[in-house]
């Protein structure tokens, strides 16, 4: 038996010692397994082993210091993707015959042994996301066979060398990505004619973009963004030789310049560009609509600014357009073309007017952000049906008005919505308790009325929720304490009565209820005044109907004593004016006794007096 070949299967624990009986054996592929424990002990026997493949699996322990004395003939070792430790064993220089050399995605630490410069027949190392540090070897670059040459996502440092491109005439893919690398990029690397991917991100790397990288008619994958590049833009001028070219991350340097109208003969083949977090500025040129295979565009965190151009309505299979952090003005109506976009990010620039009704139309948007900006009139239907959406829905800082439509409940999936410093006015809708999936909410800083809505209870899933600074009324529904909530803010309203003292409430720093002056009762952290005995929990009338019956009482007793003051004052009068129409006693007495006296006296005329 001359090979064992054991792939894509559900093996598990150690690798079985009768592997390492066979010293026949030429071929050990393992790989895509749940193989545990270490490498046999035995496994050296096999000497004429010439591939080793036990990638993807769950083996641990070090690598055997004597791995590099067993395996004379071995030409490929792969141990990709394990829980391998401890350090790579200098050993591995003996392994004269080795072509191919991978270690990726282990938990190696150490230094790369300077052992490894030895092996001048290696076309392929690979010993990226593992914990290296250190320097590595100089004379590993000597090694002019490499095609791939990958030590990306570790600790290393230092400068890489000038000549490079000159060294490694061969190389095809460059990995110094995610490391504390200095000094400058080698222009050097346009000799490498053969060049297909160069991945120098997120390192310390300064000065210049390289120039003439037009010549590498095979580049397909440029990616130097997170570095302190400073060069100017036009750089780019120089790519659109590179027909093969797919993807060109530039992103999180220091460039500088406006975007050369030549954008638009870049490779019909770009997939993604991002040249984000620059000093860029100007307009987009319109040309850059040729891009047809665009799905990725990132522009954010520049100063470009005018018309975001018509023609980028032409990006069929764009799928992420990043143009936040600018000062652009105006959005075009073919954002409505867009058929395919999942992502679309426009907050913090300076666009004026109405949302276009055209997003409608982007059916695969999962997060839409038009936050601060200078948008008015109302929230359109068109996209407040848009069901797909389920990361952010932002529309806060802007002047928006209107109500916030009942139709905000086709949002079923939407983890966060914010809609928070606009004019809306009226109630908060029912209808939010459709967004089931909401974690965060924003309404703060609108004109909303009303009470709060019970119908937001359903909201299981609310971590944050901000209703602050609008005009809302009534009791804070106890409901809002039995919440998952983390963060509470309903400063600025007109709520009244008492306040609640489960869950969140229990919190003092996790809400916020200032600014209003006829709260009650909760927690002692709050220092808010007791509650009157009136307003008790074992009181059946709430606070409100209380209120409405102490009216009622109060008007109902003005009422009446209104009436009775009024029928004495009329009694009154009317004693007076009969006591005024009337002879007094005295005077009926006084008038008998004079007629009596004139009665005999028939001339005598009755007198009164």
């Amino acid at each position: 038996m001359r090979r064992i070949i054991l792939s894509n299967n559900s093996f598990r624990g150690p690798i079985p010692q009768e592997i390492g009986r066979s010293f026949r054996l030429q071929v050990i592929q393992l790989t895509n397994n749940s193989f545990g424990g270490g490498l046999p002990n035995n496994l050296s026997r096999c000497s004429n082993l010439e591939y080793l493949f036990l990638d993807n699996n769950h083996l641990s322990g070090n690598i055997p210091t004597q791995l590099g004395d067993s395996f004379p003939k071995l030409r490929a070792l792969i141990l990709d993707q394990n829980k391998i430790s401890g350090t790579i064993p200098p050993s591995i220089g003996n392994l004269s015959l080795l072509d191919g050399l991978s270690f990726q995605d282990c938990n190696l630490q150490g230094e790369i042994p300077e052992g490894i410069a030895k092996l001048r027949r290696l076309t392929y190392l690979n010993v990226g996301n593992n914990k290296l540090s250190g320097k590595i070897p100089s004379s590993i670059y000597n090694i002019s066979t490499f095609t791939l040459f990958s030590v990306q996502i570790n600790h290393l440092e230092g400068n890489i060398p000038p000549d490079l491109g000159s060294k490694l005439p061969n190389i095809q893919y460059l990995g110094f990505a995610y490391n504390s690398f200095t000094g400058m990029i080698p222009t050097s690397l346009s000799n490498a004619s053969g060049l297909e991917k160069i991945y120098f991100s997120m390192n310390n790397f300064i000065g210049q973009m390289p120039k003439d990288l037009g010549g590498l008619l095979s580049l397909q994958v440029m990616n130097f963004q997170g570095n302190q590049l400073e060069d100017d833009i036009s750089f780019i001028s120089s790519l659109t030789n590179c027909t093969k070219l797919k993807i060109l991350l530039v992103d999180g340097n220091l460039l500088k310049g406006s975007l050369p109208n030549s954008v638009a003969n870049l490779s019909i083949d770009l997939r993604i560009m991002a040249l984000g977090e620059n000093q860029l500025h100007g307009s987009i040129p319109s040309g850059i609509g040729n891009l047809l295979n665009l799905t990725v565009l990132i522009l954010a965190y520049n100063y470009f600014s005018g018309h975001v151009p018509d023609t980028i309505g032409r990006f069929q299979k764009l799928n992420l357009l990043d143009l936040r952090m600018n000062k652009f003005t105006k959005l075009p109506s073919s954002l409505g073309n867009l058929s395919a976009l999942n992502r679309l990010y426009l907050g913090q620039n300076n666009i004026r007017g109405s949302i276009p009704l055209s997003l409608g139309n982007c059916q695969q948007l999962s997060a839409l952000d038009l936050s601060h900006n200078n948008l008015y009139g109302s929230i359109p239907l068109e996209i407040m049906n848009l069901s797909s959406i389920s990361i952010s829905f932002n529309l806060s800082y802007n002047s928006l008005t209107g109500s916030l439509p009942s139709e905000v409940e086709s949002l079923k999936n939407l983890a966060k919505f914010d809609v928070s410093n606009n004019r809306l006015s009226r109630s908060i809708p029912n209808s939010l308790s459709g967004c089931l999936s909401l974690e965060v909410l924003h309404l703060e800083g609108n004109s909303f009325e009303g009470e709060i809505p019970q119908s937001l209870s359903k909201l299981r899933g609310l971590r944050e929720l901000d209703l602050s600074r609008n005009n809302l009324t009534g009791l804070i529904p106890s409901y809002i304490g039995e919440l998952a909530l983390e963060k509470l803010n309903l400063s600025f309203n007109m709520l009244y009565g008492e306040v609640p003292t489960q869950g969140i409430f229990r919190n003092a720093s996790a809400i916020s209820i200032v600014g209003m002056d006829n709260l009650c009762g909760g927690i002692a952290d709050l220092n808010l005044p007791p509650c009157p005995s009136s307003m008790s929990k074992t009181n059946k009338l709430s606070y409100k109907t209380k209120i409405i019956l102490y009216v009622v009482v109060a008007l109902v007793i003005s009422s009446n004593l209104a009436v009775s003051l009024f029928m004495f004052r009329r009694r009154q009068r009317v004693s007076r004016k009969e006591d005024s129409s009337k002879p007094s006693f005295e005077h009926q007495i006084l008038r008998v006794s004079i007629a009596k006296r004139s009665h005999g006296d028939g001339n005598r005329r009755e007198q009164t007096v």
